[in-house]
């Protein structure tokens, strides 16, 4: 039972020995895995003119932190309030930019209601057939299994699937 006491004692002392880094600014924030992290910049990273010192990596020391592990309430206040902020100036402006539906400025022309002519694919039936037998002898070729042959032979009975066919078989 002592050991195990000063196993922790020893834990604790470790702990203080570490240095206590303070967030000196939030730099963005994600959603992950339901739980709100925060990317932080470290004061202690940070020269008197607010540049980062040399041997200081951002990828290395920067991090995301929760909420809790960041011990810093006021920050946290202030970076929210500027994201609603600036969620609030986004919206703002997206409504500005769509045009009123009631002013006639904005309007888009309707479409006429008026069918318009389809334009014919093929010229004739017998076109159809020539490219309707093309496509079925790609697939057969493509994968020639005796279901697939008999089903392309029902298909179509036309003597012009069969002739094309027959060149093939």
């Amino acid at each position: 039972s002592s050991s195990s006491s000063e196993n922790s004692s020893a834990e604790e002392t470790q702990r203080s020995d570490e240095p206590e880094y303070e967030v000196a600014e939030i730099l963005k924030d994600k959603l992950s895995c339901g739980i709100r992290q925060y990317y932080v910049k470290w004061k202690d990273q940070l020269n008197q003119d607010g540049t980062i010192f040399e041997e200081w990596s951002l990828d290395k020391w920067d991090q995301w932190l929760t909420e809790e592990d960041m011990k810093c309430p006021e920050l946290l206040q202030e970076y929210n309030d500027r994201k609603a902020k600036e969620r609030e100036e986004r919206s703002k402006k997206k409504h500005r930019d769509t045009p009123d539906k009631t002013s006639k400025k904005g309007k888009t022309p309707r479409k006429s209601s008026k069918k318009k002519n389809n334009k014919k694919i093929f010229d004739s039936d017998e076109d159809k057939d020539e490219y309707v037998c093309f496509f079925l002898i790609i697939l057969c070729y493509s994968a020639p299994s005796t279901s697939l042959w008999t089903s392309v032979r029902q298909i179509h009975s036309g003597g012009l699937l069969r002739s094309q066919l027959s060149r093939y078989t």
